[in-house]
């Protein structure tokens, strides 16, 4: 891929219980092995909402109502550009024992640990976002 490609991802920000899910690059994949949030590629003629609620639902089979944007950040890596949207998620069901599809290490990870864990630097503006509990979880 060429450096001026343009990507524009839409990632799902599930957040319940003061705690966030993240799944983990596969290896071999741009950024193997780091951290990050369900998410992937928006599809020609889907929104930012649909693509959330989509990718969601195949790397952790969890249903979840989008909340609106948390941020959304122009990134560059040497090979690519990125246009991120970080879209603030709830569980539409009950939160289930287990991830129903498990296919990138889904785990439930507490708020205040993210900043333990190796993520893209493309997600730095929503890390210090989700810092912020008040910000953060949408619960009331």
């Amino acid at each position: 891929m060429g450096s001026s490609a343009r990507v524009v991802i839409g990632v799902a920000v599930i957040i319940d219980q003061g705690q966030v899910v993240v799944t983990r690059r596969h290896r071999g994949a741009h950024l193997e092995l780091l951290d990050e949030f369900p998410g992937g590629h928006v599809e020609p003629g889907e929104t930012i909402e649909e693509c959330v609620r989509r990718e969601a639902g195949e790397e952790t089979g969890l249903g979840v109502e989008t909340a609106g944007t948390i941020t959304t950040v122009d990134h560059r890596y040497p090979d690519r550009q990125v246009e991120i949207h970080f879209v603030r998620c709830r569980l539409r069901d009950e939160r289930p024992e287990k991830f129903p599809v498990d296919s990138h290490g889904a785990r439930w990870v507490d708020l205040d640990r993210l900043a333990d864990l190796r993520f893209p630097a493309a997600n730095a503006a929503v890390l210090n976002r989700l810092a912020d509990r008040r910000t953060a979880d949408p619960s009331p």
